[in-house]
């Protein structure tokens, strides 16, 4: 049996006649032999009347964050009921999850408001208590945007517009065939001179520039939690049960290598974005910058080091300058990134490879290390980049 995670948003979620209509949408899916679980948000603007009562009442929020996130969750807890009742009347077995429940999947920290999932915890719940659930044949409602904390057992918020990360963490715990966010737009929109489309496909890496560039299409914590081969789709109430709408293609993870640079590290540099002109990038001089807080690393053609050192010597905005010769780059790209890089340190520091610094950045893990420690980390990195 198919099994999908299907997060309907506020947007959707305009009025009570909307609730029938996402019913009807989650029935003929359900009758297509898919086992389902959905994540419902509030009713658009129901969080916000809520957030106003509990401002009248006080503006110091964060003081008493414990009942503010009581009162903010009742949006989605209010929600998942309705769509229990508008599923209920078609006979479908249908469970709500509620924060004060044994069953209750998303578990958090304990801060107020801005309350990190624990992936771990979520994953035992989930096998002990949500697939067989599933397999009994219940469609699960789960309210988005709400938790509940490890330590204290409270309710917990994890920020405004989360219901989007709380649809992602369960397809990933549940391995769901499918992830499906049901939006008014019925897809991603392009907008391209004045004309607006539905776009079939965009691939993972285009998702996350849109992101990281602020489009409203998904909350940044949920690409987290996307991963292959769980099939994600964009999609509207009329189109849901169809599976048509936009569908996110996974890029084929790579590594690019580069050896034989060289290393120069300004470090105590008032301005690193200023100490070096783009004239040298576009030359081609320097392979790569980095910018950790007061320093600059620059990695450039070994041929071109003393250019770089001459440019930057006479400005003195630096307090030290070191050089290394011999240096590789190793770029993945990949939009697994946080999962990759803790997996890549455990490997590091198990076999004792020296590496002079590893980064991350959306969509790109960057390791500097010696030419010589290329031929010990490669074979290990292929397994953990391409799974062999």
């Amino acid at each position: 049996m198919m099994r999908a995670v299907i997060k309907v948003g506020g947007s959707v979620l305009k009025d009570i006649d909307s609730f029938n209509r996402v019913a009807e949408s989650i029935v003929e899916l359900i009758r297509k032999g898919f086992s389902v679980v959905v994540v419902v948000s509030a009713i658009k603007g129901f969080t916000d009347y809520l957030l106003d009562m509990v401002t009248r009442i006080t503006k110091d929020i964060s003081r008493y964050g414990e009942f503010v996130d009581e009162v903010l969750s009742m949006g989605e807890r209010l929600s998942s009921r309705l769509l229990a009742l508008a599923l209920s009347k078609y006979g479908i077995k249908v469970k709500v999850l509620d924060p004060i429940s044994d069953e209750w999947p998303i578990i958090t920290d304990d801060r107020h408001g801005e309350a990190k999932v624990i992936f771990k915890e979520v994953k035992s719940i989930t096998e002990r208590c949500l697939k067989p659930i599933l397999e009994r044949g219940y469609c699960l409602i789960v309210p988005g945007f709400i938790g509940r904390s490890k330590g204290q057992h409270k309710i917990t918020t994890m920020g405004r517009n989360t219901s989007d990360v709380t649809a992602a963490v369960l397809a990933l715990a549940l391995s769901a065939d499918y992830l499906i966010y049901v939006k008014d737009e019925g897809g991603i929109v392009e907008n391209l001179h004045g004309k607006k489309r539905v776009l079939d496909r965009i691939s993972i890496r285009e998702l996350q520039e849109l992101v990281i560039h602020g489009a409203k299409v998904l909350h940044p914590e949920a690409l987290k939690y996307i991963r292959r081969p769980t099939k994600v789709i964009f999609t509207s109430v009329e189109n849901l049960a169809k599976l048509k709408g936009t569908y996110v293609t996974y890029d084929e993870n790579d590594i690019t290598i580069v050896k034989d640079l060289g290393l120069i590290a300004f470090i105590g540099v008032k301005n690193p974005r200023g100490l070096i002109t783009s004239t040298f990038i576009e030359e081609g001089k320097i392979e790569d910058l980095i910018i950790k807080d007061d320093t600059l690393i620059c990695l450039v053609k070994k041929e071109h080091m003393k250019d770089i050192e001459k440019l930057a010597t006479p400005l003195g905005a630096f307090r030290i300058m070191h050089k290394q010769e011999g240096v590789a780059l190793i770029r993945i790209n990949t939009h697994e990134v946080n999962n990759m890089e803790i997996v890549l340190r455990e490997i590091m520091d198990k076999i004792g490879i020296t590496v002079y610094d590893l980064m991350i950045s959306p969509g790109t893990i960057k390791i500097i290390l010696p030419n010589r420690s290329l031929d010990q980390i490669l074979p290990l990195l292929r397994g953990v980049v391409y799974g062999r």
